[in-house]
């Protein structure tokens, strides 16, 4: 049995980038773990994510574009089973060396994997359900990486230690891929004359909004990793959290970045993309200053805020990759994306996490919550400058 519906390979697409974001977020959320294990320093922890994205950046733009020329399965199946290995791998680590390079490792292989589902789906999608279908798919990455991964993080842990944490999380994928390989056809193939050539970078670098898109990626991704280390540690460290607590407020920001993922991006293929991204950088601004207040507020209360203010996830599908995509020539979907991705992972998610560190060792976690709104500040003025797409493009 084939699944060729656009919702059915929406799904399937949703499963598997979950299982993907998941194996990348988990880390993040073992921090407290990790520190204790290897005595690591607030940069360490920063450049632990640093290299993650470091190195998915390179992948990324690199097996992207590979996959306009020879095919998205072709690149897509291997990646996700070479990433499900890293990850198990990362369990047996004895050291901060070791362990950095397992990371290292596992975003080289996960890199392709962004790329090459959100250009499958976008591949398989009528340009006036795009915002839709690479919605479900990219909510189901905030459901498994923000909802889910710290609340699993933080009961695998405290029954079976860090160490299980990564076994567990490696399983998913070798599935995934297997569905993938069976169930799904190779997008239609492009021609020999539409597949991408050497002129074809020099194309995508020549579009103004792309590089709005890399700059906003940059300072978004920033923000996401940054918040991601340090809220729990600040939460549990500054606030007196104990580790589910502040596990169950992170699950719930979670809650409310899936949601926002699933109904935004919908929204925008209505409303028009523009006006979304604006609301949704708006409302994620306010999200650390929430984090701030959360000693003087009950759990709930804080959880609550959480799940109203944790919009960013819209920002990933509109920004990293509808965008890129509807600003760039159907046949460069991957190619966009991998572009974007250079700004999102080589520069916000490796430079930011330790810049984050820099601060939290200079002036303390809660300053960082304030470095997280500021770099969401930025991302606001440049969705208000950049120009609403044709839904369509050449």
């Amino acid at each position: 049995m084939r699944i060729r519906t656009e919702i059915g390979t929406a799904v399937l697409l949703a499963l598997a980038f979950g299982t993907v974001m998941l194996d990348r977020m988990v880390q993040l959320f073992l921090g407290t773990d990790l520190t204790a294990e290897f005595s690591l320093t607030g940069s360490q922890l920063g450049l632990l994510a640093g290299v993650v994205s470091l190195s998915w950046a390179l992948s990324t733009m690199i097996f992207g574009a590979l996959s306009d020329r020879i095919g998205r399965k072709r690149v897509l199946v291997p990646a996700m089973i070479a990433f499900s290995v890293a990850s198990l791998l990362t369990a047996f680590a004895r050291s901060f060396g070791e362990l950095l390079a397992m990371r290292a490792l596992l975003g080289f292989c996960e890199g392709p994997c962004w790329s090459v589902i959100m250009a499958f789906m976008s591949d398989r999608s009528s340009p006036d359900r795009r915002g839709r279908n690479i919605g479900i798919v990219n909510c189901a990455g905030s459901l498994a990486g923000s909802a889910l991964a710290p609340i699993f993080a933080a009961q695998i842990t405290t029954a079976f230690g860090w160490r299980a944490a990564f076994l567990v999380a490696g399983v998913p994928g070798f599935v995934l891929a297997m569905l993938i390989a069976y169930l799904l056809d190779e997008p239609a193939v492009r021609s020999k004359s539409e597949r991408m050539g050497t002129s074809d970078l020099r194309r995508l670098m020549r579009q103004p909004s792309l590089w709005l898109c890399l700059a906003g990626a940059s300072c978004f991704t920033t923000f996401v990793i940054s918040s991601s280390i340090f809220a729990p540690i600040y939460l549990i460290a500054d606030q007196a959290f104990t580790k589910s607590a502040a596990g169950l407020v992170m699950g719930l920001s979670g809650l409310g970045g899936f949601i926002y993922a699933l109904v935004g991006p919908l929204a925008s293929d209505r409303i028009g993309r523009r006006k979304i991204l604006v609301l949704a950088a708006g409302l994620s601004c306010l999200m650390p200053i929430t984090v701030l207040a959360g000693g003087g507020i009950p759990v709930a209360a804080l959880g609550a805020g959480m799940v109203l203010l944790t919009a960013a996830p819209v920002i990933a599908t509109l920004m990293l990759i509808v965008l890129p995509v509807e600003y760039s020539p159907r046949a460069l979907g991957a190619s966009a994306i991998g572009f974007v991705a250079i700004g999102a992972e080589g520069i916000g998610a490796t430079i930011g996490p330790v810049l984050a560190g820099i601060v939290a060792e200079s002036w303390g976690h809660a300053a960082v919550m304030w470095f997280c709104s500021a770099t969401m500040v930025v991302v606001l003025l440049i969705a208000l400058v950049l120009p609403e797409p044709a839904h369509e493009t050449a």
